[in-house]
């Protein structure tokens, strides 16, 4: 077994040995700072490769919208030739986009079976008096909905679809976060990450080769399924390998995403991008996130937490360079248990120690989803056109520098709670004034977006302090669950522009009152993570 330091640390519910043993001198050995350097960049592929796909998802699915042809759902056109026979290009190019979709008077029946070629040529010899027209904001969002009113043709159903890859979109992120967060819990974050690496690096490959709708549905929730996943378990990883000074830039690597998503979706169309070329840029970052998963060791709190001494001796080596004399494991433990008593007896650790923490968590975690989402629709359904996406791209850019400084304030905790007691001053201001100026609301509302993002950041950058080894995955992985039911609420249930502006801020503030509940929960800034022995609860 461990000597007797070691032991008391290694197996108390108090700090964890690695702020004192495992990185003591660490700054001494410049290999290790470029080691960690390389992780940091390497973890940052994963999400930068997450804002490719959120760029896919928007090229198919603009807020243009696409006229939506069911007979033009067949296996011989790919779902971007079949976007190129629905939308309406410029005459004498086809890379130049107009903006709306159009109708041409065939019998689609008849002209799905032709050739594509021959179907393009005859699109371009159709006379435009022809062409019926669906405009941007007059698409049908779904047959249950009283949003533009003012819609009367039939033929707009391009949301529908839009709104499925949403609702797919978001649930392939519930179903991977809370599975393979248990699995990183129970088998180890770098074993699971590397199979989870290799499924999506194969369900890349499919996306970017398979023709067909159905296929495209099913790869396309398999990859923001395995990359979600992905995201989750190497920042845990990387969370707990680095020292604590280091620490809080290991969420940073999560806006990876979006400088991605801002740089595509801002100069996509003047480099000629298409869908296909994103895809094959994903599957490169795929590579890198597989070389990722391959080198970093794994987490040697979560192989002392599994009594696996030797291999945790290993990691710190790898990591330091050396291993202190005083650190010395004797033999292998033999308090181990099986992996479904694991699974069991962690939630039973959940449910009596830490659920007042957890659901605190949820709910600050569902409110920020909740009003984020919220934010971003409004502005992209506002008057401004196109500047819509700038906002939407200049907040969560700004999000960055204002999580770094409230952190650097106020530390995790005090961050967040300034969070939601800012969304709930701006909420009841707008309240008070009832002003529906469309400035006033674009600017409320990209202030907002700013502050949700931030707060996002320091959600997970605080939760990981509060449970132990063991939960740590499976705790993070229920936040991105409940917050993507939050995202869905707001965009499938809710009709935002039958809502008066300022009942919105209502909204917003009775479900920021609860922000007070963090007061409640320990200041970690300082703290080291917990180590928590589960055959000791």
């Amino acid at each position: 077994m461990l000597k007797d330091r070691v032991n008391r640390v290694a197996f108390s519910s108090g700090i964890a040995p690695s702020e004192s043993e495992y990185f003591e001198i660490i700054y001494a050995y410049e290999k290790t700072t470029l080691w960690f350097l390389l992780l940091f960049i390497t973890r940052t592929a994963i999400s930068m490769a997450n804002g490719i796909q959120m760029t896919y998802y928007l090229k198919i699915n603009k807020i243009e919208g696409i006229c939506y042809i069911p007979e033009l759902r067949n296996i011989k056109w790919n779902f971007q030739q079949s976007i190129q026979i629905m939308k309406r290009y410029g005459s004498k190019n086809l890379s130049e986009e107009v903006g709306v979709c159009e109708y041409l008077d065939y019998d689609y029946k008849a002209f799905a079976q032709l050739n594509y070629d021959e179907a393009l040529q005859l699109k371009q010899n159709t006379a435009t008096p022809g062409v019926k027209n669906c405009m941007r904001n007059a698409i049908r969002l779904s047959e249950n909905t009283t949003r533009y009113r003012n819609l009367d043709i039939p033929f707009c159903h391009s949301s529908i679809l839009g709104y499925r890859m949403f609702l797919l979109k978001n649930l392939s992120f519930m179903i991977g976060s809370i599975v393979f967060g248990i699995l990183g819990d129970v088998f180890g974050r770098k074993k699971i990450s590397v199979i989870v690496a290799i499924l999506w690096t194969l369900s890349t490959v499919c996306l970017s080769s398979l023709p067909d709708f159905g296929a495209s549905e099913i790869f396309f929730v398999a990859t923001n399924c395995f990359n979600k996943s992905l995201d989750l378990l190497t920042y845990i990883n990387l969370l707990e390998i680095s020292p604590k000074k280091i620490r809080f830039f290991a969420v940073l690597t999560f806006y990876g995403r979006i400088v991605v998503f801002v740089f595509l979706t801002r100069f996509s169309d003047l480099l000629n991008f298409d869908w296909n070329i994103l895809l094959h840029i994903c599957f490169c970052f795929a590579l890198v996130s597989l070389f990722h998963c391959w080198y970093i060791p794994e987490s040697p709190r979560w192989l002392i937490n599994h009594s696996k001494y030797k291999d945790a001796l290993e990691v710190m080596k790898e990591i330091i360079g050396y291993v202190p004399n005083e650190i010395l494991f004797e033999d292998e433990g033999t308090d181990t248990i099986i992996y479904w008593d694991i699974f069991i007896n962690s939630f039973r650790y959940l449910r009596k120690r830490k659920i007042k923490t957890m659901t605190i968590m949820i709910l600050f975690s569902a409110v920020v989803g909740f009003i984020e989402e919220t934010q971003v629709l409004r502005i992209l359904q506002s008057k401004i056109d196109a500047r819509g996406a700038i906002v939407v791209s200049t907040s969560r850019i700004v999000s960055f520098f204002y999580a770094m400084m409230l952190f650097g304030a106020f530390g995790k905790k005090y961050g967040l709670f300034c969070t939601l007691m800012s969304i709930t001053f701006v909420s009841y201001v707008v309240i008070c004034f009832r002003d529906s100026s469309s400035n006033i609301d674009i600017r409320v509302n990209a202030f907002l977006l700013m502050t949700t993002c931030s707060a996002e950041m320091l959600v997970y950058a605080y939760l990981p302090d509060l449970f132990p080894t063991f939960l740590r995955c499976t705790t993070l992985g229920m936040i991105f669950f409940f917050s993507s039911i939050a995202r869905i609420i707001t965009v499938e249930l809710i009709d935002w522009t039958e809502v008066m502006r300022t009942n919105v801020y209502i909204i917003f503030f009775v479900i920021s009152l609860p922000g007070f509940f963090i007061l409640k929960l320990p200041d970690t800034t300082l703290a080291d993570l917990l180590t928590t022995r589960l055959f000791r609860v």
